[in-house]
């Protein structure tokens, strides 16, 4: 499972099994301040998912996924695996939440998880 979060980090795309219908990601639905702060929380991130624990993971995967592609609103569960049915779940767990909202909150969730994961220095 982390390998494959790993991969996601690299790849933000959603595997065809997960091509579920969603609200489009609009630039214009947020100040260039908020995107560029997301921006670099989401490089932040991926320095720092090699030891993020799983359920962190998911947490940032779910906000990620609100933020760049808006709420779920349908999809077939019988077509995912385990592992994909977890990271929509992550996903769900935040729906409803604006675009703007979401990418505060994953700027707010990598600046925790920085303090709580990364090694001193």
């Amino acid at each position: 499972m982390a390998a494959y979060v790993r991969e996601r980090w690299e790849s933000p795309a959603v595997p065809h099994a997960l091509a579920c219908r969603a609200e489009p990601f609009t630039e214009a639905a947020c100040d260039l301040s908020l995107g560029a702060d997301f921006l670099a929380s989401v490089e932040a991130a991926k320095l720092l998912n090699p030891v993020l624990p799983e359920p962190y993971q998911l947490v940032l995967y779910g906000l990620y996924k609100q933020a760049t592609a808006g709420s779920i609103t349908s999809c077939a569960p019988e077509d995912v695996d385990t592992d994909d049915q977890e990271r929509l779940q992550a996903w769900r767990d935040f729906a409803g939440l604006s675009i703007e909202v979401a990418m505060v909150n994953y700027v707010q969730k990598v600046k925790q998880f920085q303090m709580l994961f990364s090694p001193s220095t």
